[in-house]
């Protein structure tokens, strides 16, 4: 595992034994840097828990993230893992 810390952000990424990886970001609403990653995706609007939310697939269906967020926080999940599973995991963090 690996984390990131500071007074603005969280970011823990986890492995597994194959190296696949599995990534949480949560920011302070205003730390958007993260949306840049846009331009280089398909990406699909979809909502979380009542809140716009965007999810981008990179050159195969196994590399996704959801960004999502509200008037508090911006949240981002990445790693290899299939569509379904992202939103799955997107609407468990309250």
């Amino acid at each position: 595992m690996g984390a990131d810390e500071s007074s603005t952000y969280r970011n823990y990424t986890y492995y597994n034994k194959i190296g696949e990886y599995l990534n949480f970001y949560l920011a302070t609403s205003g730390t958007t840097e993260i949306f840049s990653s846009i331009e280089k995706a398909e990406c699909d609007k979809i909502t979380v828990n009542g809140n716009d939310a965007y999810i981008l697939y990179y050159d195969s269906e196994k590399n996704g993230t959801i960004m999502f967020g509200n008037s508090v926080y911006t949240v981002l999940v990445s790693g290899v893992i299939e569509k379904n599973e992202l939103i799955k995991i997107a609407e468990s963090i309250k």
